[in-house]
């Protein structure tokens, strides 16, 4: 045999190799880690990491002093 042929067969063998591989090596465990802040989440993975932000809760302004109203301003006048 021709060495090219040779090397040829090598090559292909290997290549048949590594795709027979593969899907044991895709089944590897990838944990989670999970961290919860109160208004923060993180969750971590090997090459990923998710951080959820909930934004604190917020009142509505008051116009009128300490009144929703101008109502109660009428009132005093």
């Amino acid at each position: 045999m021709k060495s090219r042929n040779v090397a040829a067969l090598f090559v292909t063998a290997f290549a048949g190799l590594a795709i027979a591989a593969a899907p044991v090596a895709a089944a590897a465990a990838n944990p989670t880690t999970v961290t919860d802040n109160g208004r923060t989440t993180i969750t971590d993975k090997n090459g990923h990491t998710a951080i959820v932000v909930r934004p604190a809760p917020v009142s509505a302004p008051n116009v009128y002093g300490p009144f929703s109203s101008p109502w109660p301003l009428a009132l005093f006048d």
